[in-house]
């Protein structure tokens, strides 16, 4: 699945309007029915912040599954350029005891 979404949002405050937009990316690709990876992007006009994650799903039963999520983010400097903000990367086990 690919998905392209840009939204735009006008806000009226009492200290100050402002408009903020926010443009997404979207890719899931299954491998198999048991193994899935998804990212996604994004990007908004306010926090001048671009932010990715992509998960790595892997079902070894049902019930029972490995996650890897991987997030990194970057911010717009003063010199117009992105520079890394955060990165991040866990890994996740899902068991199902079955009595």
């Amino acid at each position: 699945m690919t998905e392209v979404n840009l939204t735009q949002d006008f806000v009226n405050l009492k200290e100050g309007d402002f408009v903020s937009r926010i443009a997404t990316f979207r890719l899931d690709y299954s491998f198999t029915p048991f193994v899935a990876l998804a990212n996604y992007v994004q990007y908004d006009t306010d926090s001048r912040n671009l932010g990715w994650q992509s998960r790595l799903r892997w079902i070894l039963r049902p019930g029972n599954e490995i996650w890897v999520v991987f997030n990194h983010s970057w911010e717009k400097s003063v010199l117009d350029r992105f520079e890394t903000a955060e990165t991040d990367f866990r890994v996740k086990l899902s068991y199902t005891f079955r009595i």
